[in-house]
C-alpha cells in the first residue's frame, strides 16, 4: 500500500508540474522556455534558446556561465540586450547565433588566403678558407689562427647552390602599389630569386621593394595579374597580455600551418635571435612555431560590435625559442611593422630613421625606488650629444624618460625602438623624471633629428671620451690622448698630430694579441686619427679579406697581419 501511495503521489505531481509552468507562463505572458529559464541557469539552456525567440531573461535569475562554456553556432537572430544586463550577459545573448568559439575553423579559413609560403634560391660563394696543419685539423683551429695570422695556405673559393624557406603574408592590393607583401629580412637575405605559393596552390614570382636589417623587415611585390587578394588589416587598439592570437605560416616547409595562443608577454627587446641585433621589442606568444613561420602573421582574433569575428594583425612571427616549450616571438605591428612597411613601400623604399642623440641605460628596481618611480620603468639618459634633439629638448644626463609621444616607456629598448621610427621632424610630448625639480615630473617638446648613420660615430665626434665599440676585432676603443714617438710616425709618413685610437678594454678572444693599452695609427695602409676612423675603416673591409694593423705599445711598435673575421655571434638562445 505505501508503495502504491507513493507512486501516486510522484505521478501526480508529475502531472501537476507542467500544469504550473503552463499557467505560470500565462499569467506573465512569456513562454514555457521563458518560464524554464527561471529555474535553469543560462549555461545548461543555451540549446532550448536557440529553437526559440528570446526575451530579455530576468537579470536576477541570471547565473554566470562557466569559463569553458562557450555559445554554439546557430541560426537565430541575436535579441536586444537589455541594459539592466552586465556586459557579458549582454554579450552571452548577442552571441547566441554568433560564430563558434570552440572550433576555430571557419576563421582560420578566412585567414589563409593572406598567408604565403615563400621558397628562396641563391648561389653563395664560400669565402676562401685558410687550412692550417695541426693536431685536429678542424674549425677551431682555422678560426684561431686565421684570426691572429698565423701561416695559412688558402684554398680556392668555392660556390654552391643554396634555397631556402619562409613566410609572408599579404598587406595590401590595389592599383597604386600592386600587391604587397611583408615578410622577415632574414628570410629573403641574399636572395637571387623569390617564389611565393598561395592557398590556392599558385606560384607567383616576387621581387623585392625594400628592407631593412635592423627591424629585420622586407617588402615584397607579388607578380600577380590580379588584385582579388585577400587582405587582414594592421590593429588599430593596443595589445594587451592574454589577448587571443594564432600564428600563421609555412611550417618546416610544409605549407600553411595554424596554431593557437594568447599573447603572453609584451616589449621583449633583450632578445637576439640567432645574434642577431636589431631594433627589437618582441610581443611574446605562446602559440607554437617553428622553422618556416618566420614572416608570418600573428593575428588577434575577437568579435566586433555586433558579434562576428573580428581579426587584425597584431605582429610578424620571427623567432621561437629553442629551449623554452612553445615560446614565440613576434615583430609588434604597431610599434614597428606598420612604421617601416609604410616607408618601404614608398620611393626610394628604404627606412629613414629618426634620431634623439642621447644614450641611454636600464632604470633597475633599486634605481626605480630611490627615485620613488613604482612601478620600475622608463629609461635613464646617461650621454647627451651637444647641440642633438633632446639637447634642444631640455634632456638632460640624470634624467629619466617616462613616456615618449603619450605612451610608457616600458625600459631602456623600448625608447630608441619608439625614437628611431617615429620620423624624422616628427614633434613629440616626453615626460621625464628629474631628481631634484619640483615638480620632478617635466613635460618636453623633442623634434626628431634624422639619424646620421651611426650613433656612435656621431657620439665620439661630439665628445672625444665616448667609447666604440669594434665587434669583428673584439675591442673597444677612444680617441688618442697620448703623444706618440715622433721617430715612428716620421718613419711611417704619419703627421706628428695624429693620436690615433686608443685601445681600452679588449674581448677573450682578442687578448691573445692586445693587451688593451695599444694606440693603433695605421689600417691597411689608411691612417687612423680617432676612434671614429678607426671603425669606419674596419666596417668598410669585407670578412676574409686582409686586415693590416700597425700601432703603438708603449714606445714599440707592433704589425699584426690576418683575415678579417665576422663579427662573432653570441650563444643564440632563439631560433626563427
Amino acid at each position: 500500500m505505501k508503495r502504491f501511495l507513493t507512486v501516486s503521489v510522484t505521478v501526480c505531481a508529475l502531472c501537476v508540474l507542467p500544469l504550473a509552468l503552463l499557467a505560470f507562463a500565462n499569467q506573465t505572458d512569456k513562454g514555457v522556455v521563458q518560464a524554464l529559464q527561471q529555474i535553469i541557469p543560462a549555461s545548461t539552456s543555451r540549446k532550448a534558446l536557440a529553437n526559440d525567440a528570446l526575451s530579455t531573461p530576468q537579470p536576477t535569475q541570471f547565473t554566470k556561465p562557466p569559463s569553458d562554456s562557450q555559445p554554439d553556432q546557430g541560426a537565430v537572430a541575436p535579441a536586444a540586450a537589455s541594459s539592466n544586463l552586465q556586459p557579458w550577459q549582454q554579450q552571452l545573448q548577442q552571441c547566441v547565433a554568433g560564430y563558434s568559439l570552440i572550433s576555430l575553423a571557419s576563421v582560420v579559413q578566412e585567414i589563409a588566403p593572406t598567408v604565403l609560403a615563400v621558397s628562396t634560391e641563391a648561389v653563395v660563394t664560400s669565402p676562401s678558407r685558410p687550412s692550417v696543419p695541426g693536431p685536429g685539423g678542424g674549425d677551431l683551429f682555422e678560426d684561431f689562427f686565421r684570426f691572429f695570422g698565423q701561416p695559412q695556405r688558402e684554398q680556392q673559393p668555392s660556390k654552391r647552390h643554396v634555397e631556402g624557406w619562409g613566410t609572408a603574408f599579404v598587406i595590401s592590393a590595389d592599383e597604386t602599389y600592386g600587391v604587397l607583401a611583408l615578410t622577415n629580412h632574414h628570410v629573403i637575405e641574399k636572395a637571387d630569386t623569390i617564389k611565393v605559393k598561395a592557398y590556392d596552390r599558385r606560384v607567383y614570382n616576387a621581387e623585392l621593394v625594400g628592407s631593412h636589417e635592423d627591424t629585420d623587415v622586407a617588402l615584397l611585390r607579388i607578380k600577380s595579374d590580379h588584385l582579388n587578394w585577400k587582405v587582414l588589416p594592421f590593429a588599430q587598439t593596443p595589445v594587451q597580455v592574454g589577448d587571443r592570437v594564432i600564428a600563421m605560416g609555412n611550417t618546416l616547409a610544409l605549407g600553411t600551418t595554424a596554431s593557437e595562443g594568447i599573447v603572453s608577454g609584451l616589449g621583449r627587446s633583450k632578445v637576439f635571435p640567432s645574434g642577431r641585433k636589431g631594433l627589437f621589442n618582441f610581443t611574446q606568444i605562446t602559440a607554437p612555431i617553428s622553422p618556416g613561420n618566420s614572416g608570418g602573421p600573428c593575428i588577434r582574433i575577437d568579435l566586433d560590435a555586433s558579434c562576428k569575428p573580428k581579426m587584425e594583425i597584431i605582429g610578424m612571427n620571427t623567432a621561437m625559442s629553442a629551449s623554452g616549450q612553445n615560446v614565440g616571438f613576434s615583430i609588434p605591428a604597431d610599434e614597428i611593422l606598420e612604421p617601416v612597411y609604410k616607408q618601404l613601400r614608398n620611393p626610394p623604399h628604404k627606412v629613414v630613421r629618426s634620431w634623439m642623440g642621447v644614450v641611454v641605460s636600464e632604470v633597475d628596481w633599486k634605481l626605480a625606488k630611490n627615485l620613488g618611480i613604482d612601478p620600475p620603468h622608463g629609461a635613464l639618459i646617461h650621454e647627451v650629444v651637444p647641440k642633438g634633439p633632446a639637447d634642444k629638448a631640455g634632456i638632460r644626463p640624470g634624467d629619466v624618460v617616462l613616456r615618449f609621444d603619450g605612451k610608457m616607456v616600458r625600459d631602456d629598448m623600448a625608447l630608441p625602438v619608439a625614437a628611431s621610427l617615429k620620423g624624422v621632424d616628427k614633434t613629440v610630448p616626453v615626460i621625464v623624471f628629474r631628481e631634484g625639480s619640483n615638480p620632478p615630473q617635466l613635460s618636453l617638446t623633442l623634434t626628431l633629428g634624422k639619424r646620421p648613420e651611426n650613433d656612435e660615430l656621431e657620439l665620439a665626434s661630439a665628445n672625444p671620451g665616448a667609447t666604440i665599440h669594434i665587434p669583428s676585432l673584439g675591442i673597444w676603443v677612444t680617441d688618442g690622448t697620448e703623444a706618440l714617438p715622433k721617430w715612428h710616425l716620421q718613419e711611417l709618413g704619419i703627421p706628428e698630430n695624429v693620436k690615433g685610437a686608443r685601445v681600452v678594454k679588449v674581448s677573450r678572444e682578442a687578448k691573445n694579441f692586445l693587451k688593451g693599452k695599444e694606440t693603433i695609427i695605421k689600417v691597411n695602409r689608411r691612417v687612423i686619427s680617432s676612434a671614429r676612423e678607426l671603425k669606419k675603416v674596419v666596417d668598410s673591409i669585407k670578412p676574409g679579406e686582409p686586415l693590416h694593423l700597425r700601432l703603438f705599445r708603449g714606445n714599440s711598435l707592433a704589425y699584426y697581419f690576418f683575415s678579417k673575421p665576422a663579427e662573432p655571434a653570441k650563444e643564440p638562445k632563439r631560433k626563427k
